[in-house]
């Protein structure tokens, strides 16, 4: 039995791969040249973990908050992720994924254009992903369930 192709899966797909294409391209987080070494890894890790700290206690904060959790969706590739004000974890979701896909591309860019003196720093955007999709994974693994919300969204879907 084939499924039909769910519209925001192939929307996402598309978002996705153009955030990967742009880290391709171009150089919009990268440090200056005569950054002193080991800077971006600094960087880096200093995303990483604000975006961590900061997105677990934003959306466990809001977890907490009572009513306000019952009707999110776990996060899916097959919902609606323009939906911020009811459904904020589609959207952050799409957000973390396609920083994750340019901070990949870019990566990618600058393994082809090193000399493999030394591995390239993976960047902000890859900081903010990683950041952002381990908080929200941990946030939802922790509190969903205990505060009645939806692991479907087959009442949500359009």
């Amino acid at each position: 039995m084939q499924q039909q192709m769910n519209r925001w899966f192939v929307i996402r797909l598309v978002v996705t791969g153009l955030s990967c294409l742009s880290g391709l391209q171009g150089d919009a987080f990268a440090l200056s040249p005569s950054a002193p070494s080991g800077m971006a890894w600094r960087v880096f890790g200093i995303v990483f973990a604000v975006v961590l700290i900061g997105g677990s206690y934003s959306f466990g904060g809001a977890y907490r908050t009572k009513g306000v959790t019952t009707d999110w969706i776990k996060p899916s590739w097959y919902q609606n992720p323009f939906q911020s004000r009811s459904q904020p974890l589609q959207f952050f979701h799409l957000v973390t994924v396609c920083a994750i896909a340019e901070g990949v591309g870019a990566l990618l860019r600058a393994l082809t254009k090193a000399h493999f003196e030394r591995f390239p720093a993976p960047g902000i955007p890859l900081g903010f992903g990683l950041g952002g999709w381990i908080a929200l994974r941990l946030c939802v693994k922790i509190f969903h369930r205990k505060h009645g919300a939806s692991d479907t969204g087959s009442e949500h879907r359009g």
